[in-house]
């Protein structure tokens, strides 16, 4: 019985530890009793299948698999009844189902862009997504940034484009920092430590808030830029105001702990981490990047700005720091928001119900 679950063969350029990754680790982990789950990892790696305990799900090292032909060779072979790709790292294998024919239904998944995109279109990225993503039964998003993008630059009809909003487990305790301690107020920020996520920026904007409030950040996550950031936190305007606690699988602790979430991306499109942030009543400071304004509740907007220049993040923290009545209504309203709109469950039946709708359209379905 087992045995004829239709197989899906997920494509990612690395399955370590990321939001996109998370998504579908979520969405294997529903779904295994209606398909078999196979994941190739490009690089190798497979932490995010370890961290969600992915025991029934397949994994293949793509790094054997590196031309054009062996990997149409080895679709045409395997034949999976769908192929799911993640993000421009897996297009190589976008070009491999499609080129010169379809070999099979396949549906893309692009969760947002890195450094390399993140302030500029890539014209020969765009044209290979115009000629091939068509092909696709469906490119799904979680922004509606991106659906934009799809339909305007990527030249695709919008019934090809599957808007699925990102989920989180919304049943999570609310953030409860001890009052009355007489320290700081304690500002989180949960992402790798990668030039795009601008923790740079973001200790910059404390510098200039710490002159006003008394206000200590603590960095969750880990990544290339790591000692730049840490030497950057030791000069003597944030002396002792930053930790740095590395990669935490789990950040929930951290936030229950915490008064603001903080996010200074160049380039967002529907950050997980934000999510539960808000599941866990917290109000947020963010710059105003993919679908980041339209996540919070209406009255935290004002606190999403737009720009790198920091006196507008610093400028918001302050006005949070002060207003601690405001800080506990914002992280209600963004609690309930997350509640009502942002649910695992609802993500994930979304993604089970595409994958249902392509495959009973394929021919010999």
């Amino acid at each position: 019985m087992l045995a004829e679950r239709p197989e899906i063969l997920y494509v990612f350029p690395t399955f370590a530890v990321g939001g996109a990754q998370r998504v579908a680790a979520a969405v294997m982990a529903e779904g295994h009793r209606a398909f078999r789950h196979t994941v190739v990892a490009l690089d190798g790696r497979f932490e995010a299948a370890d961290a969600a305990g992915l025991e029934h799900v397949a994994r293949i090292d793509g790094r054997r698999l590196e031309d054009w032909r062996a990997r149409r060779a080895w679709l045409r072979a395997r034949r999976p009844a769908l192929l799911v790709t993640c993000n421009w790292g897996s297009f190589d294998w976008v070009v491999a189902a499609h080129a010169p024919t379809t070999l099979l239904p396949h549906v893309h998944t692009e969760h947002g862009f890195g450094a390399d995109e993140a302030r500029r279109r890539h014209l020969r990225r765009d044209l290979a997504r115009v000629l091939l993503l068509r092909r696709a039964r469906a490119l799904v998003v979680p922004s509606r940034q991106l659906a934009r993008l799809a339909r305007r630059v990527w030249q695709l009809p919008p019934a090809r484009i599957v808007h699925i909003p990102n989920g989180v487990e919304t049943d999570v305790p609310r953030a409860r920092p001890a009052a009355g301690d007489g320290g700081p107020l304690r500002l989180v920020t949960v992402a790798p430590l990668r030039r795009e996520k601008r923790v740079d920026l973001l200790l910059e904007a404390l510098a200039r808030a710490v002159a006003q409030m008394p206000l200590r950040l603590l960095v969750v996550g880990d990544g290339p830029e790591r000692a730049r950031l840490e030497a950057r936190a030791a000069r003597a305007d944030l002396a002792g105001r930053v930790v740095f606690v590395g990669h935490e699988s789990d950040p929930a602790r951290r936030l229950a702990q915490a008064h603001l979430f903080a996010l200074a991306s160049d380039t967002e499109q529907m950050p997980l981490a934000l999510l539960e942030a808000m599941a866990a009543g917290l109000p947020v400071v963010a710059r105003d990047v993919g679908d980041v304004r339209w996540m919070v509740a209406p009255a935290n907007r004002p606190y999403i700005v737009t720009g790198e220049a920091p006196d507008a993040l610093a400028r918001a923290l302050v006005a949070l720091a002060a207003a601690p009545d405001l800080r506990a209504e914002l992280g209600r309203a963004n609690r309930r928001r997350c509640r009502r709109l942002f649910g695992r469950e609802r993500m994930v039946d979304a993604y089970l119900r595409l994958f249902e709708t392509v495959l009973a359209r394929s021919p010999g379905r």
